[in-house]
């Protein structure tokens, strides 16, 4: 009976047990959730918590003020925050009356050996010789960096602030340097080319280069970048090393004070050496009065891409489709042509010796002369056309189709800008009329419609039993001559 007595006794226990071990894990809970707030989460949580902050903002001042926001909230993500490289690797310089030179030097110290991405930006105008002291001393503190640059973007109010940053990169050696900007932010005629800056201020280069003179400043990054691969150049023109250049933008580099014969040689320059590049866009005039098909033809042999667009500043508009005539790219595939007038074309596109075979992307923008003229003499030049964009706001969509013609049998994709209700019918009528005589587009990617529209066009091809596809361009700030970000609708 002794066995059975003591197993009934801790029978009648064990829920005084079982309840003495609730209340202890309650009582473990209540204080592990005290503990576990957010100040004391575990330091590599708490650093990636920062680094999808400070990624999440696209100005990296404001994405700085974060970072110096929880390094007040207590000691420990202060420290946290400050030994995390991640979050200064962006060398942000401001120069200003009186510029500060305490968080370039921290952003250098914190980021360790990691590589650094450049941010040169003013916020009012500042003398010159104040200005000429700061850049020197700024440069001073960064040029033993260099090797550490990623990016460099320096966006500049004036030509002499320009001009320094420049003699301060000329002899730099960036071997990690990846892509480049420079940007004069105010349109105009006073841009730097040949600038007068060159002869006004002789002075200045001592400081920088010592016994550079005159044009030569065009030069930049001599010591090297063999890594360089996108840059982006406005209201500036400049020669960095271009061998491996894949990228390269020129937005605005003609202006009125160029004209000195010294900018084309520079824009010669820059064009000598790009064996590499795939991706070029001219936006308004690149040169001064020389005609550009005098200088001597340009080979770009890897280009798939060129786009020449209107400068959207005061100034030389463009576009500059004469550039067209004075290169050769054996493997472009997509031309983009942006205001362009049918007297430009016939006169720019009509030589025998602008061929580009491979060619199957076209967008176009039709200045206000003759646009039908224009779209049935890029059909005649450029035939094997398969993906096509015409943006015309004073004409409704499809109106180069008109008439069931035979116009770019081999379209596949077609583009259309502001679809509106009244002009959902007609279109899918040309739709329809143009079936009868040759191939249809299999999709139509729909820019600047809601989806009304989109329901609209969907039942309008299918009462017509047209078998199109229908996109919709998945984001608004996509340029309207790309369409690679679309999203299927049906």
């Amino acid at each position: 009976m002794k066995p059975l007595k003591s197993s009934f006794k801790a029978t009648l226990a064990a829920p005084r047990r079982l309840a003495d071990i609730s209340a202890s894990l309650a009582a473990r809970l209540r204080s592990s959730s005290r503990a576990r707030s957010a100040v004391s989460l575990p330091a590599e949580i708490l650093a990636l918590i920062f680094e999808l902050g400070y990624g999440s903002h696209q100005d990296k001042t404001e994405a700085r003020i974060l970072v110096f926001t929880v390094s007040h909230v207590c000691r420990r993500w202060r420290g946290i925050a400050a030994n995390h490289q991640m979050l200064w690797t962006d060398v942000i310089i401001v120069f200003n009356r009186h510029t500060l030179f305490w968080p370039i030097q921290q952003a250098l110290t914190r980021s360790g050996t990691m590589r650094l991405d450049m941010l040169i930006t003013s916020t009012a105008e500042v003398d010159d010789t104040v200005l000429g002291n700061a850049t020197k001393t700024v440069f001073e503190m960064v040029a033993g960096h260099a090797h550490r640059w990623r990016s460099v973007r320096a966006q500049c109010r004036t030509d002499i602030q320009l001009f320094y940053i420049m003699c301060s990169l000329h002899a730099v050696q960036a071997p990690a340097l990846e892509d480049l900007q420079l940007f004069r932010e105010i349109d105009g005629p006073g841009g730097v080319g040949a600038s007068p800056v060159f002869g006004s201020f002789p002075s200045l280069i001592t400081w920088a280069v010592g016994g550079l003179d005159g044009p030569v400043t065009h030069g930049i990054l001599a010591g090297g970048a063999p890594l360089l691969r996108s840059v982006t150049l406005r209201n500036i023109l400049c020669v960095p090393p271009m061998q491996s250049i894949r990228r390269l933008r020129l937005d605005g580099v003609y202006t009125a004070n160029s004209g000195s014969g010294r900018h084309d040689a520079a824009f010669d320059a820059l064009f000598s050496n790009l064996p590499l590049l795939e991706d070029l866009t001219i936006s308004g005039r690149c040169t001064a009065s020389i005609p550009l098909p005098t200088l001597e033809r340009k080979t770009l042999p890897s280009l798939i891409t060129l786009r020449i667009l209107a400068h959207l500043g005061p100034g030389s508009g463009g576009p500059n489709t004469e550039f067209i005539r004075a290169i050769s790219a054996p493997l472009l595939r997509h031309l983009v042509l942006e205001r362009v007038s049918f007297r430009q074309a016939q006169q720019d596109l009509q030589p025998a010796d602008v061929d580009f075979p491979l060619l199957r992307r076209l967008s176009v923008a039709p200045g206000r002369d003759f646009p039908r003229g224009l779209l049935a003499f890029l059909d005649g030049r450029f035939p094997g056309v398969t993906h096509l964009n015409v943006q015309s706001p004073q004409k409704r969509p499809g109106w180069f189709l008109d008439g069931g013609t035979q116009a770019w049998e081999h379209l596949d994709v077609l583009t259309v800008h502001a679809l509106v209700h009244c002009d959902v019918a007609p279109f899918c009528a040309v739709l329809a009329e143009r079936g009868r005589s040759c191939a249809l587009p299999s999709r139509i990617v729909l820019r600047g419609c809601d989806v009304g529209i989109v329901s609209a066009l969907l039942a309008g091809l299918y009462d017509r039993t047209l078998h199109i596809e229908v996109y919709t361009n998945a984001r608004d700030d996509v340029p309207w001559y790309e369409d690679e970000e679309t999203s299927e609708f049906w």
